[in-house]
């Protein structure tokens, strides 16, 4: 069997949507710290697709660096996930971590998603690597928008894009 993709999570603009913008209907659920502005089905989905070995799901969000605020907001939404990176040294932004931890998901061997709002439309101008595997199928750049977050559109991609993966194998 072929190892699911790797799933780069970020949480502001992709769980973390605006209070009044989040689309799925109904108003997001607020959570600390943060304050964090989320949708439970989201939410649910996401922990669904990784507890199903769909996708294996890391946070790749400047939160990784703060470790007390992100293990309060996985006892919120109940989740626990790898985190891509741990901290940041002061010669790196954090778009250059992310972009990091997306090349080493495609070094690695592995088939990349990455959901960030503000770095996965931009990264692959940087880093032709990425722009490389999203034109060979081996990356799926999602970058919603910031007030928005995931929508569902974005996970039904997510899931065909892992299941042409198995289609494959």
């Amino acid at each position: 069997m072929t190892d699911p993709p790797i799933w780069l999570l970020d949480v502001d603009g992709v769980i973390n949507g605006h209070p009044q913008h989040a689309g799925w209907g109904d108003p997001p659920k607020r959570a600390s710290p943060g304050p964090v502005y989320y949708e439970p089905r989201l939410i649910d989905r996401i922990r669904d697709i990784h507890a199903r070995g769909i996708a294996e799901v890391r946070w790749c969000t400047t939160w990784c660096d703060y470790h007390l605020p992100l293990g309060r907001l996985e006892k919120v939404l109940g989740v626990s996930f790898e985190r891509a990176f741990t901290d940041r040294p002061m010669s790196k932004t954090w778009a250059e971590l992310k972009a990091e931890a997306a090349v080493a998901v495609l070094d690695g061997g592995r088939r990349l998603v990455w959901t960030d709002d503000d770095e996965a439309d931009v990264a692959p101008r940087f880093y032709p690597v990425l722009d490389e595997a999203v034109r060979d199928g081996r990356a799926l750049l999602i970058a919603p928008d910031s007030n928005r977050g995931l929508q569902p559109i974005h996970l039904i991609l997510i899931e065909a894009f892992a299941a042409d993966l198995e289609a494959a194998a």
